[in-house]
């Protein structure tokens, strides 16, 4: 177990539930590659793709907390189960918050201690249904 990568990941992961987009970003290589693989298609590429979708995924986001449900490693990667409990407004314009549980499983690849590629996997069907009536 690679157990500098997964302090790293902890250390990321208390940087998401911050919303501290420039701590998150020095976990990234220079070139990193974040892939949400519900449209694995369009991926973010490099620092300032990354740091653009982070701030826009924040904007929509309040009183988040991140659960490390379960994290393994390898010589180079990181492979973890995440819960995201947080208050989401679909406009952040106009916003009405709701709570949200967002559960996600993360692989990441390190090199030298910096993340190359990361891929997160979620149900955005699940998350969607949570506001279902509201």
């Amino acid at each position: 177990m690679n157990d500098t990568n997964l302090q790293l990941f902890k250390t990321q992961m208390a940087a998401f539930g911050q919303m501290d987009v420039d701590a998150l970003l020095t976990s990234f290589d220079d070139e990193a590659v974040l892939q949400d693989m519900s449209d694995p298609e369009s991926p973010w590429v490099g620092l300032a793709e990354i740091r653009s979708f982070l701030t826009d995924y924040f904007s929509h986001l309040s009183n988040v907390r991140v659960m490390i449900a379960s994290a393994a490693t390898s010589s180079d990667r990181v492979f973890a189960e995440l819960e995201v409990n947080a208050e989401y407004a679909p406009d952040p314009a106009a916003p009405e918050f709701h709570d949200v549980v967002m559960r996600y499983c993360v692989v990441e690849k390190f090199n030298e201690g910096r993340i190359v590629h990361e891929r997160f996997y979620w149900d955005r069907a699940e998350f969607e249904s949570q506001f279902v009536g509201s």
